[in-house]
């Protein structure tokens, strides 16, 4: 039985308590850092939604662009690329209020594509910056970490956005002017040279402080393939600024080059993805693993001291009860001896 003696109470009650309020402490911090892994995650998701309704409306506005002076064909096309965006526009919708000003913005596009024709294609976006609504929806967020690779990879993921989708819409001027065998309108040339600037590929130094995806990342980036596509993509705007696009048999070729690139351009950003999702999953792990255990250092040290209360709280009981037994017996005594 624990005695009630005040010093070993303290050499018994105080490390718990000091273990109980640390162990409180440990709790929030695990808990804090659980749920910013998981807004991250949120995040993270939002981005990749946000760009994949980006992309499906641009290609959405080139055909509705195109249906005006093309066969029924087209408008069959058409059917199908509506579907596909409007899922996504359900999509975003799903996410909450949190993403809809970067939907309407999105969506703005396909509005204008029936007021302004693409001889006008900044009026038509209705921007005059050649930034993805990605960029616009991590800038607001402005998450925050203090792991040094995390940031780097989250520059990166933005960079990558801002090209794919300068390409998106290179993609959606070339594809205009030469399905319609037209040269380029002058209004679109000094914008068209702003989309050209956005379409390069970064400075890739900043990727060799990366090892988790420098090999992969560059392999893909410094391969011959992708050099080849960016030369002749480089060609092909010479070729449409000299007024010879319209001359030259074989057009087609502009649009696959341009799919070539988004489609490898599309895989160096999944790359930088995987690497984020991957390290935000290990993160959120590790930090529910330590919530967990904090959590039952917390409950223990707590059942510890109530079983001490309790424990203490009955041991006085007793003793009030052997101490009425014992002056009963007193009382007794003293009544025999008179």
């Amino acid at each position: 039985m624990l005695k009630q003696r005040p010093s070993q109470l303290i050499i018994i009650v105080l490390p718990l308590i000091v273990l109980l309020v640390m162990a409180g402490y440990f709790v929030n911090i695990s808990w804090e850092k659980y749920q910013s892994n998981k807004t991250f995650n949120a995040t993270l998701e939002n981005t990749r939604l946000l760009q994949h309704y980006e992309t499906a409306v641009l290609d959405e506005a080139l055909c509705i662009a195109l249906v005006q002076n093309n066969s029924k064909k087209t408008l069959d096309i058409c059917k199908d690329r509506i579907q596909v965006s409007q899922q996504l526009l359900n999509k975003v919708t799903q996410r909450g209020k949190y993403l809809a000003q970067y939907k309407e913005k999105i969506a703005l596009i396909k509005k204008n594509t029936q007021k302004y024709k693409v001889d006008d294609l900044e009026k038509l976006l209705g921007d005059s910056n050649v930034k993805s609504v990605v960029k616009s929806y991590l800038d607001k967020v402005r998450y925050k970490t203090n792991l040094v690779e995390q940031k780097e990879l989250l520059h990166i993921y933005t960079k990558m956005s801002n090209i794919i989708y300068a390409t998106q819409l290179e993609n959606f001027l070339v594809t205009y002017y030469v399905s319609n065998n037209e040269p380029v309108s002058t209004s679109n040339i000094i914008f068209w040279d702003k989309i050209v600037e956005g379409a390069y590929l970064f400075n890739l130094d900043v990727v060799n402080n990366i090892p988790s995806v420098k090999e992969d990342f560059l392999k893909i980036a410094n391969s011959d393939d992708f050099h080849t596509i960016l030369s002749q993509i480089d060609d092909m705007r010479i070729t449409i600024l000299t007024g010879n696009m319209h001359k030259e048999s074989k057009n087609l070729n502009w649009i696959v080059l341009l799919e070539k690139k988004l489609e490898i351009l599309n895989k160096m950003q999944a790359i930088i993805y995987d690497r984020l999702n991957g390290e935000m999953h290990q993160h959120m792990i590790h930090a529910l693993q330590m919530l967990l255990l904090y959590l039952s250092i917390l409950l223990l040290a707590l059942l510890s001291l109530l079983y001490i209360y309790f424990k203490i709280k009955k041991e006085k009981k007793e003793n009030e009860a052997l101490l009425k037994v014992v002056n009963r017996i007193n009382a007794l005594s003293s009544y025999a001896i008179t």
